[in-house]
Order: structure tokens, then C-alpha cells, then sequence
């Protein structure tokens, strides 16, 4: 989990994923940035903190699961908003500005919503959760979007 100390490293060789010791979460969690601006509104799951805007508060996924009282309030890749590379009047989902060429302008994920409120970018499709005893499902990737 992300910490204060401890942050995600891109491209180390070193770095697994493995499953969980006790099997209590068999899933990436991400973080949540919390709007100070509008307080009474839900959090918005980001990829990175880079995504949270300066004003806004970020809470790390340790933190996120330590305060959670259920499955639905975690953060995970189906809840997690990302940006786009805006090509023209097209758009095509993405985690950073890296993912964009020279000819795509990338729009941050909070930024995507007021930019285009149709355009709706995730990490991954929606998955049923594991939850207690039930065998966990994941949904397939669709294959003949983009």
C-alpha cells in the first residue's frame, strides 16, 4: 500500500504483484481525492495522486481501507476515474500524459468530467467483488471498444 514513505516506483524489475498472505483482498485498491472545495461530495478514486489537484486532499488506499466499513467504499479499478488524450474532437482513455503522443493533449481525470461529462474513463470494466465465501467474478475484457 502507498504510505507517506512509501509510493508507487514505475518500471523496477524487482516489483511483483503477488496475492495477499491472509486472502482478505485478492485486488488492486487505489487512492481517493477528496474535494475541500465541495466537502459534502464523495471522493473521486484516481490512479495517482498526480491526478488529486493541489487543493483537494489525497487519502492513500491504506488509509482509505483502514476507515472503510464495507467492499462498495473501496477504491478499486472499476471505480477508479482516469484521464484521456483528447485527438481532435476524439478521445481516448489513458492513466497519465505519457500515454498521449505528440498529437494528444491529456486531460486529467477531474478535469475530463467538466470537460466532457459524457466521456467516462475507468481502469477497468465493472467486476463483482469477492465477498465473505462467494467465489469472486471478473469481467472480461471488451474487446471491441476502442
Amino acid at each position: 500500500f502507498e504510505t507517506a514513505d512509501i509510493c508507487f516506483q514505475p518500471n523496477i524489475d524487482s516489483c511483483e504483484l503477488q496475492p495477499s498472505q491472509d486472502d482478505t483482498i485478492d485486488f488492486g485498491i487505489f487512492g481517493l481525492c477528496l474535494s475541500q472545495e465541495r466537502p459534502d461530495t464523495a471522493g473521486t478514486c484516481l490512479w495517482s495522486r498526480s491526478e488529486c489537484p493541489p487543493n483537494d486532499v489525497w487519502v492513500t488506499p491504506n488509509i482509505w481501507l483502514e476507515n472503510s466499513t464495507t467492499f462498495d467504499d473501496i477504491c478499486t479499478c472499476d471505480k477508479v476515474q482516469i484521464g484521456a488524450c483528447l485527438y481532435g474532437d476524439g478521445f481516448v482513455c489513458a492513466v497519465s500524459e505519457d500515454a498521449c503522443d505528440e498529437h494528444g493533449q491529456y486531460i486529467r481525470a477531474k478535469d475530463l468530467a467538466e470537460y466532457n461529462p459524457t466521456i467516462d474513463c475507468r481502469l477497468c470494466n465493472s467486476f463483482n467483488h469477492k465477498k465473505d465465501n462467494e467465489t469472486s467474478t471478473v469481467a472480461q475484457p471488451d474487446n471491441t471498444a476502442d
